[in-house]
């Protein structure tokens, strides 16, 4: 963990030690991947997903931000220090705004996305819905009534089930 910031880029044994600790954060000092902890804590606890573990793309994109940002700070008194631009660093840009790029892989497998439900009394126009607060669209699956977080028929495809090109490039 002291190597944090002593180049730009993160390397593979940063990124090990990184992971190791935030398993020995979440309380396992046998289980060093936090996919493997995230899936154990899950089916043995049932943990809503707030209190479970980063994935490992997604804790990448933050080492990769704490990093960048010890890199700047431990050059902090030198006179022209030489520095990337965000961007590569776990930033992107979006037009011309400079973002957090938090994760590029899904948040759960498909199978996993499609067995969630809810079961609201209301509306589901607020993080309370447990499909909404993990940004998925409510499916017939769900209990809820009056939704206005269920996927419009415009942004289903009507390519008869075949996925994009985009899409296939994206998974």
């Amino acid at each position: 963990m002291s190597q944090l910031g002593s180049t730009q880029n993160v390397s593979d044994s940063l990124m090990d030690a990184c992971e190791k600790f935030v398993c020995k954060l979440y309380g396992s000092n046998v289980i060093t991947s936090v996919n493997t902890l995230r899936f154990e804590l899950f089916t043995r606890t049932r943990a809503k997903s707030r209190m479970l573990p980063p994935n490992k793309d997604s804790l990448t994109f933050h080492v990769k931000r704490a990093n960048y940002q010890a890199f700047i700070w431990k050059r902090a008194l030198e006179a022209k220090p030489k520095i990337d631009d965000p961007p590569g660093h776990g930033w992107k840009i979006t037009g011309e705004m400079l973002e957090i790029e938090w994760m590029r892989l899904p948040p759960a497998p498909d199978a996993i996305l499609e067995l969630m439900s809810c079961n609201c009394k209301r509306d589901c126009s607020n993080n309370s819905c447990q499909c909404r607060k993990n940004n998925l669209h409510c499916t017939d699956a769900c209990g809820c009534d009056k939704c206005v977080n269920q996927m419009e028929e415009s942004d289903f495809s009507d390519d008869g089930g075949q996925e994009s090109d985009e899409e296939e490039e994206a998974l």
